[in-house]
């Protein structure tokens, strides 16, 4: 992983350079004495995680931070300010930066808040591998389920179960943009709800709530490619009426907010 350093004072970009980036499994990528400057190095090194100050001539902190964000939305941004610019921190935070730490700062706060930054930027390239992941394996176990209820050497038990999964599958896919429950699949198939959960697990790998979640996060990326639709409205077209739950459940799939991920796309 990558660490790029921005700030105008020399004498603090060679301070942040001597740090053992190598401990945290970080290697320096470049420095910049401005926004501006960190924009074009950022583009070519695709850092994972940028050191900045916020008040810098040319480009400030927060300017490049808003035009890298729509390039990378997954760096992990962490800003130097003073007791001064306490506002720019909160703007910032807004933004969505990581973090940001107040001058004068010392190396061990420093490098604590870059461990931290290091820890989610793997978290989320590790959910970002899990969800294309599980995206393949359900389109696989439900091609290999229609093949096996064909399979005359299945037990008829097994047949029974694999044809509910199949139905179950079917029945999320036309109903996920509604309010859907296992107690909704419970009234419509007339199993136990704790039954068809463990249905669903054993014959799919995956337990309901985490493919109806699959479902919703696939058609809401493609309604933010394809539409203008607001946010809310997006949310409320595939079933998560609160558009605050629906953009945690999202940022956890994709590893950016709906609006980094449309402007993204």
């Amino acid at each position: 992983m990558k660490i790029l350093i921005a700030d105008d004072e020399l004498y603090i970009r060679q301070g942040l350079e001597k740090l053992d980036w190598s401990s945290l499994g970080l290697k320096m990528c470049g420095t910049a004495k401005n926004g501006a400057e960190a924009i074009e190095l950022a583009k070519s090194t695709r850092p994972d995680i940028i050191l900045s100050d916020i008040r810098m001539p040319n480009m400030d902190g927060l300017d490049m931070a808003e035009q890298f964000m729509q390039i990378n939305p997954r760096c992990a941004i962490i800003f130097l300010t003073g007791y001064r610019e306490f506002e720019y921190a909160r703007k910032a935070i807004a933004l969505g930066a990581f973090d940001y730490l107040l001058k004068p700062t010392n190396p061990e706060e420093i490098m604590e808040c870059c461990e931290r930054a290091v820890k989610e930027v793997r978290q989320q390239a590790k959910q970002d591998v899990t969800f294309v992941e599980m995206e393949s394996r359900i389109k696989d176990l439900e091609v290999k389920m229609r093949a096996k209820t064909e399979d005359p050497f299945l037990t008829e038990q097994e047949e029974f179960g694999k044809c509910k999964v199949s139905e179950i599958l079917g029945y999320i896919d036309n109903h996920f943009h509604e309010e859907l429950s296992l107690q909704t699949l419970s009234e419509v198939f007339h199993f136990n709800a704790i039954y068809i959960n463990r249905l669903i697990k054993k014959e799919t790998g995956y337990t309901f709530l985490e493919i109806v979640n699959n479902r919703r996060m696939s058609q809401a990326a493609s309604y933010l490619k394809k539409t203008d639709k607001p946010i809310g409205e997006v949310a409320m077209l595939v079933g998560i009426p609160d558009q605050r739950y629906f953009s945690q459940i999202f940022k956890k799939y994709y590893g950016y907010s709906p609006r980094q991920y449309r402007k993204l796309s």
